[in-house]
């Protein structure tokens, strides 16, 4: 099993480890509509406050 990753209202987006243990991913005053991973493992955010002609941020892959 892998990770599992939420937004928070507070701007947060949150990872859980298998273990239980949870972590800030990323925090900023975002309002994200969805969470979603690309075939490369990029986390990618849509959120239409960003002004871009596509609202996503994308995060580099994730490794672990």
């Amino acid at each position: 099993m892998g990770d599992v990753y939420y937004y928070t209202h507070s701007g947060r987006i949150v990872e859980f480890a298998p273990d239980g243990t949870q972590s800030t991913f990323y925090e900023e005053q975002i309002a994200p509509y969805g969470l979603a991973f690309d075939s490369a493992g990029n986390l990618l955010v849509a959120d239409p406050a960003i002004p871009t002609t596509v609202p996503l941020v994308t995060f580099p892959a994730l490794t672990k």
